[in-house]
């Protein structure tokens, strides 16, 4: 009836064909008729009606309730299947249904993976389930075989980085404290070298005296170059004598200078390079 709706479109049309069903003079067409007034049911809906019958008869519809439970209420879930085709059970008889409706509902409730796997599986004799039972044999193995599976499976192990995390090794110019010290970190000490102070250009001196000044300064520090300019000093020795540059210097040792320096030197003299083999 509630699949009919064109055939009863309200509620009283659905109650009307359920009384029709009950055999006149029996126990529950006669308790029934309290909720009748003028031959109409005065209950409001089918479900109100049921509710009533099986309060007064017990359970009329035990048959068509069990049905529904298999087919579309009993699911097996997270259940093991054993535990799931004992409830089955507890409702088979009382469906009165045959063994392929049985079956159709049976596989419609089972996990899928239990469903997947029952398809390769074979008996004791190579012979794949055909009738109710042997797929209920089937269903009861295979998923046995699933859950053990899933038993010995192993654990994730959790990554060494996550258990024991590994610490970069400090570099030989890093400072390690000590346990339970607090120290600063180490800050690498440089040589530095002393600049020698400048020399006041402008001071009163004899050749001498700017000799001594500027002997072993180079011409870096502030006021050796303009001495040396003003006392016609070499750049190198610190010592008067014509030429002022390193090339020119008399007292630099001749092994120290490149036989094209020399050349060089000389040929800016005007005289002949000591390597040309003309004398």
């Amino acid at each position: 009836m509630t699949a009919n709706d064109d055939r009863f479109p309200k509620e009283n049309h659905k109650i009307a064909y359920a009384e029709s069903r009950l055999a006149i003079g029996k126990k529950a067409h006669s308790l029934m008729g309290q909720y009748r007034s003028d031959g109409i049911c005065t209950l409001a809906t089918l479900a109100d009606w049921r509710q009533k019958l099986r309060a007064l008869c017990g359970n009329p519809f035990e048959e068509e309730d069990a049905h529904t439970y298999l087919r579309d209420e009993l699911k097996q879930g997270t259940m093991p299947f054993h535990e799931y085709y004992h409830k089955f059970c507890q409702k088979k008889e009382r469906s009165r249904m045959d063994d392929p409706s049985l079956l159709d509902c049976l596989k419609r409730n089972v996990n899928y993976a239990v469903q997947a796997a029952a398809f390769t599986w074979r008996d004791i004799h190579g012979r794949s389930p055909v009738t109710f039972q042997d797929h209920v044999e089937a269903f009861s193995d295979v998923d046995a075989k699933i859950a053990q599976l899933k038993h010995r499976q192993p654990r994730s192990a959790p990554t060494a980085g996550a258990t024991n995390p590994s610490r970069p090794k400090p570099s030989l110019s890093q400072s390690v404290p000590l346990s339970g010290s607090k120290s600063a970190p180490v800050v690498p000490v440089v040589a530095v070298t002393p600049v020698p102070s400048a020399i006041p250009v402008g001071d009163p001196m004899d050749l001498s005296s700017a000799i001594s000044a500027v002997q072993g300064k180079p011409l870096s520090v502030s006021g050796v170059k303009d001495i040396c300019n003003k006392w016609q000093l070499c750049y190198y020795c610190k010592q008067q004598h014509p030429g002022k540059t390193a090339k020119e210097c008399p007292n630099k040792k001749p092994a120290n200078l490149r036989a094209a320096d020399l050349d060089n030197a000389a040929s800016s003299d005007g005289g002949v390079p000591l390597h040309s083999g003309n004398a």
